[in-house]
């Protein structure tokens, strides 16, 4: 693997801590796809992959906590600059500070034991040494309530922290975003969404009456069906994958013919397996949605585009990263093209429903305004906004 430890033999581990180590030096997938793989090749006990997951994902949503107390911490104020140092302290750093249950000593004696087998030796003296000393060092998190106290406190980048702060109840989002998220199912052929146990988790994933999905995109589409005139008979959702608002559209109008798009052939198929076990048809293309042919129209178009992910950062730790002004401003303009091409791609009287699960205005309001400006829209049902709260995510539906 580039840049970090390799791979070779993974399966044959089912150690959580090595694996968590591993996810977060990887630079060739994402942190949870990382995770997919070893679970699938390892088939560790659950209690192992459940403390990888754990470990990865609270790692990585609260690295920029973890370095200011690292930097405070550690004699000179400077944090090891090589990435494979650097993620093991954070992973050590961040079981003492956020994790209780794990005691010092399992913290030092496994850290070690990582360090002398991926790192070096010497570096391994230092981290034993260091955090042996944890326990008779004191230090906390600044606990003011100014934009930067709060960014490093709960672990956002300042612009992001600045915008969210707008929001009504905007440090309560903050904070819902760092606790654990919780997985939801939804019954196929209904609307009701349930809380989902880890233990059901594998047996929910490869049935056939149920769909792992939060509530949010349910009751947002449900919302957006408020406003038809009448079922449309034909359906594109854009940007398709996974599949979860496809099969929601296929229970809402059952007798719509559905097109499946995405610009990416490796989604598409991860969308056709999702359709063939619920036992839905739908015509499968990959097209840019900016660039989608023009030759066929539809009555109902499903616009949920690319965007930050700001109303999911407690399920996609790594998206916190890339909040700032220039992904918003790219994104936004990759949904305004997105959406005023859709509109060549509607019938006289279709509609078009654009959704985000962004909490943003950046990505939600103002391409709306935008939008609105240079093309003969007109809004539908009006915007609706869902901040995260008690498991339920963020997110964001209009149509015209």
């Amino acid at each position: 693997m580039a840049n970090g430890p390799p791979t070779t033999g993974l399966h044959l581990r089912a150690d959580g801590r090595q694996a968590a180590y591993l996810a977060l030096v990887n630079k060739e997938s994402y942190v949870d796809d990382f995770l997919d793989h070893w679970q699938k090749a390892s088939q560790p006990p659950k209690e192992e992959a459940a403390l990888a997951r754990a470990l990865v994902r609270g790692t990585v949503k609260m690295r920029r906590a973890l370095d200011f107390l690292g930097k405070k911490l550690i004699e000179g104020g400077k944090l090891p600059k090589k990435r494979r140092e650097l993620e093991l302290l954070r992973l050590c750093l961040y079981q003492f500070f956020f994790m209780e249950r794990i005691p010092l000593y399992a913290i030092v004696d496994e850290g070690v034991k990582l360090a002398k087998r991926w790192i070096s030796k010497p570096f391994a003296k230092f981290l034993n040494l260091f955090l042996r000393k944890l326990e008779s060092m004191e230090f906390s998190l600044p606990k003011g309530g100014d934009v930067e106290s709060l960014a490093i406190r709960l672990s956002y980048p300042t612009p992001f922290v600045a915008k969210v702060l707008q929001i009504p109840d905007g440090e309560t989002i903050l904070e819902e975003m760092n606790r654990p998220p919780k997985t939801m199912q939804r019954e196929i052929g209904s609307f009701e969404v349930h809380p989902v146990k880890p233990e059901e988790l594998e047996g929910l994933s490869k049935g056939k009456n149920s769909y792992i999905q939060n509530v949010t995109p349910v009751k947002l589409m449900r919302y957006l069906a408020l406003g038809m005139k009448r079922e449309p008979k034909t359906i594109l959702d854009l940007a398709s994958a996974p599949g979860g608002k496809l099969l929601l559209a296929h229970d809402l109008f059952k007798e719509a013919h559905l097109t499946a798009n995405d610009v990416s052939e490796p989604k598409l198929k991860k969308i056709e397996e999702n359709l063939t076990r619920f036992s839905v048809e739908a015509y499968p293309t990959c097209f840019d949605a900016r660039e989608y042919p023009l030759d066929k129209k539809f009555d109902l178009i499903i616009a949920d585009l690319p965007c930050s992910n700001s109303g999911v950062l407690g399920r996609r730790p790594e998206a916190r990263w890339r909040q700032d002004e220039k992904v918003w401003a790219d994104l936004q303009k990759l949904q305004l093209e997105s959406l005023s091409h859709a509109i060549n791609l509607l019938n006289p009287d279709g509609q078009l429903w654009y959704l985000t699960c962004s909490i943003l205005p950046e990505e939600n309001e103002k391409v709306i305004e935008k939008l609105l400006e240079k093309s003969h829209l007109s809004i539908v049902q009006e915007p609706l906004t869902f901040v995260p709260n008690e498991g339920a995510d963020g997110g964001f539906g209009v149509s015209f």
